[in-house]
């Protein structure tokens, strides 16, 4: 029933397109509810409260819903703030399914103070598990399940990247500004001098994490893991700070990705927003709403143009099939990985329009 992995992604397709909730879309919100307070409790921006009311406030921002519903969120936000805090002293800083995602939320809401306390105390926590390299570096571990170890991860989806958006953020809300300014400035540095040896048998500038005793290897092109999220999240927090340095890393790294067009060599199978072609052409049409270069524009109409080119026009909910691994193809019909997230992405570049509702991936 999630944001970004359930139903309600179809409530944020068919809102921001038409601009009204529809019956069915109440009905989705009013599903979620019911299944939020009677079954299994679940917090993470992926599949539980934190997606679940950033989409309520950002709905109401657009004028979708009426502002008034955001006062019903208050009673469960203290419940989300202990959460989100319990899971970085935990290490579980993980966009997705840890503490970023409500802090993200949070940051919608930042001209509540409430708000702005639960943002201030996130950077205060994350600041207590930071690993320091030197006096102008830091890391952040977190805990890998499908590797069963302790992971420095670079990507947006779980890694150091989003912990650069969501600093970058505090710091663009005036919220515990000298703190997240440090924790930033030393963050990026650490994240910059993570990038593999140019000139050896790579074809990312980034691996997707650093494992302790396993040899680094070249990342997937995706917004998840890899060059692309790294890169915009590095070019979010230079056009907040003013930091020419990470501004021209940052370009040189997004424009070198526009050149990456091989499906198989990056990794490309299908065409969710999470690793797929579609999520490729939104972060390039992002980077081309926000810098109107004209080579942002040329990835983006290619990757936008693949996803139609392979995987059909119009696409139907319940009919796209998206590839699972071993449980083969899988018809997908989510947000983060299916129909609903491919559509709306693929709505807005046809129509020039600013997406954006990409704040649930971290890209504005």
């Amino acid at each position: 029933m999630g944001l970004l992995g359930g139903k309600l992604g179809q409530v944020l397709y068919h809102s921001f397109k038409s601009g009204e909730l529809g019956l069915s879309d109440e009905q989705i919100i009013n599903n979620w509810l019911f299944d939020f307070n009677n079954n299994r409790q679940v917090f993470t921006f992926c599949h539980g409260l934190a997606g679940f009311n950033w989409l309520i406030s950002f709905l109401g921002s657009e004028g979708i819903i009426r502002n008034d519903w955001k006062a019903n969120l208050s009673e469960i936000d203290s419940i989300l703030y202990r959460w989100m805090l319990q899971q970085v002293s935990q290490l579980n800083y993980d966009f997705l399914h840890g503490a970023i995602g409500p802090c993200n939320y949070f940051l919608t809401r930042c001209d509540e103070p409430t708000y702005r306390k639960h943002v201030a105390e996130f950077v205060d926590s994350i600041e207590k598990i930071a690993i320091k390299e030197d006096d102008e570096k830091i890391k952040f571990f977190s805990y890998s399940p499908l590797k069963k170890k302790i992971v420095v991860d670079l990507g947006m989806a779980h890694g150091l990247a989003s912990i650069v958006y969501i600093l970058s953020q505090t710091i663009k809300a005036d919220i515990n500004v000298q703190k997240s300014k440090n924790l930033l400035q030393n963050t990026c540095n650490h994240l910059i001098s993570c990038s593999l040896e140019k000139g050896g048998d790579f074809y990312s500038a980034f691996p997707s994490s650093i494992i302790e005793d396993e040899p680094l290897k070249s990342s997937r092109l995706a917004w998840c893991y890899g060059d692309l999220g790294i890169g915009i999240a590095l070019y979010q927090a230079a056009t907040i700070t003013g930091n020419r340095e990470w501004e021209q890393f940052s370009m040189d790294l997004l424009l070198k990705c526009t050149k990456r067009q091989d499906l198989n060599e990056n990794s490309v199978v299908d065409a969710g927003l999470c690793h797929g072609t579609a999520g490729i052409g939104q972060i390039f049409y992002r980077m081309y709403v926000e810098t109107e270069n004209l080579e942002f524009k040329i990835a983006a109409d290619y990757w936008f143009t693949k996803t139609i080119e392979i995987f059909g026009e119009p696409l139907e909910r319940g009919e796209y099939l998206a590839w699972k691994g071993e449980k083969g193809w899988i018809r997908e019909d989510n947000f983060l990985e299916g129909s609903s997230g491919i559509e709306l992405a693929l709505y807005c570049w046809k129509h020039g329009i600013n997406p954006e509702w990409d704040n649930c991936l971290l890209l504005s």
